[in-house]
């Protein structure tokens, strides 16, 4: 998706984040911080779930650092993708905080049958 943001042009802020439950987890960093050249406002944040006591980052869920005085200010898009779980709590939390200005689009991770 921020591939096609890159090629076509984007003139809206993006604001990744990024929730795994190690550090171990992470993956294509120096890849997704590249996209701040090429998409104006971009911004990036990982969210440790499981953080071990090295990590100097954010930790916790996702839905502890979104940015609601962001959210309520102006409508926006929202791109989901994980597990059940995850998924569910973010249209939980945006449901609880009233968002309605906030179009949730999700993909929920399913386990292969391969």
């Amino acid at each position: 998706m921020l591939d096609e943001l890159v090629a076509t042009g984007c003139e809206q802020p993006v604001h990744l984040y990024y929730g795994v439950r190690g550090a171990e987890d992470l993956c294509e960093a120096a890849r997704i911080a590249a996209y701040a050249a090429h998409i104006p406002g971009f911004r990036y944040t990982e969210v440790l779930s499981d953080a071990s006591p090295e990590w100097t980052g954010k930790r916790g869920y996702l839905t502890e650092h979104f940015d609601l005085a962001e959210l309520r200010d102006r409508s926006a898009d929202m791109y989901v993708c994980g597990p059940p779980p995850m998924v569910e709590s973010i249209q939980q939390w945006l449901a609880d905080q009233a968002l309605d200005g906030v179009q949730l689009y999700y993909e929920k991770f399913t386990q292969s049958n391969i």
